[in-house]
Order: C-alpha cells, then structure tokens, then sequence
C-alpha cells in the first residue's frame, strides 16, 4: 500500500497499486492499525513533506516488515501515470 498526502495523489496511484489518503502528513491511530494489516508500505508524500515521511516510516517500521519512503521533486498528483508507474513498479 501507498500512503499519500491527498486525494487526488490518492486516485491516481491508487490506477497501479493499493493507496490510502493521509489528507495531510500524520497517520492517525486507525490507520496504522489498518497499515500494520500489510507487509509492505511505501509512503510517498510531498516533497516538503520528505522529513515527516522518513520520521512515518521509522514509526511504521515497528509495525510494518517493509517500509519503503519515496522522494521526487513534484507531487504524486502532478506525474502522468508512465511516470507514477516508474516510480511504484
């Protein structure tokens, strides 16, 4: 699963692979317990956002065997899906 900042981020990751909406930065506690039902998480928010998806993954590691942070310079949103396919697939 992809976890990702917004909802339109949301709808076109989720074309390629599984992905759930943060609308924002922070996980709450229900939807870490639902994370914590998959093996691997890949968390791919916005480029200012990268700190707060690394401290995630360190929090989600815990829980989670394989956790995976994914840095480009846009948005999820603003990819074509050739390109969101390069960088989930």
């Amino acid at each position: 699963i992809v976890l990702v900042e917004d909802v339109v981020s949301c709808i076109k990751v989720a074309r390629h692979v599984p992905s759930l909406c943060l609308f924002g930065s922070v996980l709450s506690p229900v939807g870490a317990r639902f994370v914590s039902l998959f093996s691997h998480v890949t968390i791919w928010l916005d480029p200012d956002k990268y700190v707060d998806a690394v401290e995630l993954s360190g929090q989600l590691s815990l829980f989670v065997p394989t956790v995976d942070v994914v840095y480009s310079d846009k948005d999820p949103k603003d990819y074509d899906d050739d390109q969101l396919k390069r960088y989930l697939l």
